[in-house]
Formats: structure tokens, C-alpha cells, sequence
């Protein structure tokens, strides 16, 4: 596995398949004249950390160095200083149930037309994020030839799913993605909002059609899909004031 011009990994899944393949890895560099910086290289590691999350055997975590200065992040006092602390809580919204509906208030804070104003809202969603942030949450990794499953929900202001490996008979998180709700879609009846959630949750561009998946489509009342139901409800409340400036940011 890469990332630009870094070898990730080469892994196997015991100790003699991971020395076979890192021979024949490096058999290929040699052959193309490609070289390796020795003292950024680490052989037969069980974990490694990079790009901010800590990788290992059936297990996607957080780096602690990084979760640490988010929780250590003062309380913001301009609306630049709410712009860097959502930049960092966002690069860990796949952890995260609901991101874009527990950042609300955060977010209203960067509309235009809107005086900065650090109300008792701002303060509760700041340590709640910290919060979530700071949670042992882990993801495991995608696996290709495994089915997945969806869970998804709306309510009238927002949307979230949950992708998901059953392993031994549980749903294990692989990723997390939520949105609000434009003006327009807070209009759709809760049918039709169910539906966009559906779309949202497995449609990755304007031309991808849900005809063209093999899926089965299962109904869970909401008692029983309480990982997506709770967060996609949790801005239920929210003034029309703040709808409005939600939106207006959005576009």
C-alpha cells in the first residue's frame, strides 16, 4: 500500500507471507532503480501510525498525539479559531456519529451575516466534540469481498449513515458520513427525506443510480437503529434563524 511516494505497508498475514512479499517489493525496486531512505524504514512492525490514525490488524484508531491537541485546543474566541478547530474535528468525522449535526452551532458561528457570539450552545457542542474526539471509537478496515451493510436515517434537518462489516455476529463501523439538510430538503416529506438518506448514504457522484447495486433494502424502527436514528434527530429543535444561516453557509 502507498501514498504518493511512501510505502505504507507491505503486509501478509503471518510473519513468513509478510517476509515473501517484502522480498519480492523490494526485487521490483531494485528492477526499476528505486531507492528506500533506511532510516525512515521499519521492518515486521505490528502498528504503525501515519497521516493521524494508527494502523493495525483488523483495527483503524486515532492517533493519540493528534486527539490530544484537539482536546488541549483553548476555547476559541474568532470565528477563525471555530474555521481550524472544525478543520480538525472534521478530518476525524468518520469516527464520529452525526458530525455535521453536532457542529452546528459551531457552524453557524461562520456565516457572514452572523456577529460572533460564543452562546452556552457553542460551549456544549466544543466539549461534546472533544468529547467524541477523545472516544475510544475504532473502525475496522474495509474488506472487498465482504458484504457491507448501510444503516441510514433523516429527520427533518439533517441525514447519517453508518457503513458496516458484521464480524462474529456484530456490526463493526468502517466509516461514518452525515449532512444537514438544505432549505429546499428540510421541504420534502419524511418519505422523500428517507429516501435522499438512502441516496446519500450509497449514491458517490450526480450519475449513480441505486438500480445499479445489488442491495437488499431492510426497514429498522427507530428503537432498533439507534446508532443513526438518535444523531440524524438530534437538530429536531433547531429555529428557523439558524436553519437559514446553516444553508447560507452551505452554498
Amino acid at each position: 500500500m502507498s501514498y504518493f511516494d511512501d510505502i505504507i505497508n507491505i503486509h501478509g498475514s503471518t510473519r513468513e507471507y509478510c517476509q515473501h512479499n517484502l522480498i519480492a517489493c523490494l526485487d521490483q525496486l531494485q528492477k526499476f532503480n528505486l531507492h528506500l531512505n533506511q532510516q525512515k524504514s521499519s521492518l515486521f512492525q505490528e502498528q504503525i501510525k501515519y497521516l493521524g490514525h494508527v494502523i493495525e490488524f483488523n483495527k483503524i484508531s486515532k492517533s493519540p498525539g493528534k486527539v490530544a491537541a484537539i482536546v488541549d485546543m483553548p476555547r476559541t474566541k474568532s470565528t477563525e479559531d471555530v474555521r481550524i478547530f472544525l478543520r480538525m474535528v472534521t478530518y476525524y468525522s468518520c469516527f464520529m456519529h452525526g458530525a455535521s449535526m453536532i457542529t452546528t452551532p459551531l457552524r453557524c458561528l461562520l456565516c457572514k451575516s452572523t456577529i460572533f457570539k460564543w452562546t452556552s450552545a457553542c460551549e456544549a457542542t466544543f466539549l461534546k466534540l472533544k468529547q467524541a474526539i477523545a472516544s475510544d471509537q475504532v473502525l475496522v478496515p474495509y474488506i472487498p469481498d465482504q458484504p457491507v451493510q448501510l444503516a441510514c436515517d433523516a429527520s427533518p434537518t439533517g441525514i447519517d449513515e453508518v457503513l458496516s462489516h458484521t464480524v462474529h455476529g456484530h456490526e463493526q463501523p468502517i466509516a461514518f458520513a452525515s449532512r444537514s439538510l438544505t432549505a429546499a430538503e428540510q421541504n420534502y416529506c419524511q418519505l422523500d427525506r428517507e429516501a435522499l438518506a438512502i441516496v446519500f448514504t450509497v449514491a458517490f457522484n450526480a450519475t449513480a443510480f441505486l438500480s445499479g447495486f445489488n442491495d437488499t433494502i431492510d426497514f429498522k424502527k427507530g428503537i432498533k437503529n439507534s446508532n443513526v436514528d438518535c444523531l440524524s434527530r438530534a437538530l429536531i429543535n433547531i429555529n428557523s434563524y439558524v436553519a437559514s444561516a446553516i444553508n447560507n453557509e452551505v452554498k
